[in-house]
């Protein structure tokens, strides 16, 4: 009974948060005030049940606390790492000393609402289908932290892609490694390892600006990979699982393997700064033959001059041209004239800015001859490079 009274009880919360029947849902003071507080108070009702027990004996509680904490951090390292490769935003949390006070009673209340409730559904469950259920209840915190509205702000499938990816599934992996904490420690865990990523959130002034396959990158592979090395290290602990160094070995190189093959697909689909590009033909010949690769650096096109070999996409034929800017006209706003360097005569338009993908810096030869010997059996779409 306690059970489903907790869980109408956070659903009832929820559905403040969302609905747009009530005018008083969308005032700063029921959101900065009145919502903590029943945060607040769920996790006091928590506390007057009687107590549940996690799976972990009493004498492993610091160590899983522990590696929550640093599973938090490890997030954070690699969260910041990613800004470094795409770039920094300013927060957009307000740092005077009053709003950090206001923030951090709206968040430490909202953890330890759903987190106090969190350990208490989870560790109350005497069923026979614990991960099924732990499941269930990783999915339903997930809107906790998502808004219900993103679903219906989708208008294309691309959208929907981006929104998976990006929030969805994201929230989902963070939620499943919270609940894990919760199940091996209870509520101290849970609290530390969701405390830190909202402390990162809601704290730091500059938060890195990533793009969606970067936020399903990180949101969602390091989680799963954090889940399994607390769980490898848990059992370790509690001698359910024998100390072969190989066994160690083998998961640390199913992890780097799997980071260097995402980060590989990433570089070649464009998700980095640099990114490579096969040539299928011959204009840009001798500097630059069919089936070599030449690596691209995005570039702005109001930072590319005369002489340099630049990428830009062709409006009318929606292919992706390499030559080389041989002038630029000024008369009606900054346009270039490009030039294949085998070719007898100029390109026939003007190359505006914003057409401009980046500007080639490297060439490796003859690595792109498989892409070509594809492209000539007709399996590549028409528009590869030129």
């Amino acid at each position: 009974m306690k059970k489903w009274f907790l869980f109408l009880l956070v659903t009832a919360i929820l559905f403040l948060k969302e609905t747009d029947l009530f005018n008083f849902t969308k005032n700063i003071n029921f959101i900065y005030y009145i919502r903590p507080l029943l945060w607040l108070g769920v996790a006091g009702l928590v506390y007057l049940f009687p107590r549940v027990r996690p799976i972990a004996r009493w004498s492993l509680r610091r160590y899983i606390a522990q590696l929550a904490l640093g599973a938090g951090i490890v997030y954070f390292l690699f969260q910041m790492t990613a800004g470094m490769v795409q770039g920094f935003g300013r927060s957009p949390y307000a740092f005077t000393p009053v709003a950090i006070l206001l923030n951090l009673y709206y968040v430490v209340s909202f953890s330890l609402g759903v987190e106090a409730v969190r350990a208490y559904l989870i560790n109350s469950y005497k069923g026979k289908k614990v991960l099924f259920f732990v499941g269930l209840l990783s999915i339903f915190f997930v809107f906790t932290e998502v808004s219900i509205k993103g679903f219906f702000n989708i208008r294309s499938g691309f959208e929907a892609l981006k929104y998976i990816g990006g929030t969805l599934c994201p929230a989902l992996a963070e939620s499943i490694l919270t609940s894990y904490f919760a199940f091996l420690g209870g509520f101290v865990p849970a609290f530390i390892y969701h405390g830190v990523l909202l402390a990162f959130e809601w704290f730091c002034p500059i938060l890195p600006n990533l793009n969606w396959l970067m936020k399903a990158f990180l949101g969602c592979f390091i989680p799963i990979f954090s889940l399994l090395f607390v769980q490898h290290l848990y059992l370790l602990k509690t001698r359910q699982l024998k100390r072969i160094i190989s066994g160690g070995e083998q998961i640390f190189g199913w992890l780097v393997t799997s980071i260097f093959s995402v980060l590989i697909i990433w570089f070649a689909v464009g998700v980095f700064p640099l990114y490579p590009s096969v040539i299928v033909t011959g204009s840009m010949e001798p500097l630059i033959k069919p089936g070599d690769i030449v690596l691209v650096k995005k570039t702005p096109g109001e930072e590319t001059h005369i002489g340099d070999v630049i990428q830009y996409l062709h409006l009318e034929e929606e292919i992706i041209i390499t030559h080389r800017i041989i002038d630029i006209d000024e008369s009606e706003g900054k346009k270039l004239l490009t030039k294949g360097d085998n070719n007898p005569s100029v390109d026939s338009d003007l190359v505006m800015l914003e057409q401009v993908k980046g500007k080639v810096i490297a060439t490796i030869p003859k690595l792109g001859w498989l892409t070509l010997l594809l492209k000539s059996r007709g399996d590549l779409p028409a528009n590869y490079e030129v």
